[in-house]
């Protein structure tokens, strides 16, 4: 079998080798993080039932703006801001 025109008769060739930075550990969040969020996912998902009630989709359609979606829009929001901060719980 013809040998390679680059071999190195069985010699390794020596890499450098290359040092990792230490991973810097995240802080910690703070300890309001993560009851606020659960909070605010909750709640948003409280103002959504709540607001399908008829005697509540009475009150909430007269207001300007959306009309009966103010349930909707309200807890929707409230659910996004809840993950939001849950995805920075640490």
């Amino acid at each position: 079998m013809p040998q390679s025109k680059h071999s190195r008769g069985g010699k390794r060739r020596v890499r450098s080798q290359r040092e990792r930075a230490p991973e810097k550990r995240p802080e910690p969040s703070p300890p309001w993080l993560a009851p606020t969020g659960i909070g605010l996912v909750g709640g948003g998902a409280l103002v959504l039932l709540l607001g399908n009630l008829p005697a509540i989709a009475r009150l909430v359609r007269d207001l300007p703006g959306l009309g009966g979606n103010w349930p909707l829009v309200v807890g929707i929001t409230l659910i996004g801001i809840g993950f939001t901060l849950l995805m920075r719980w640490r």
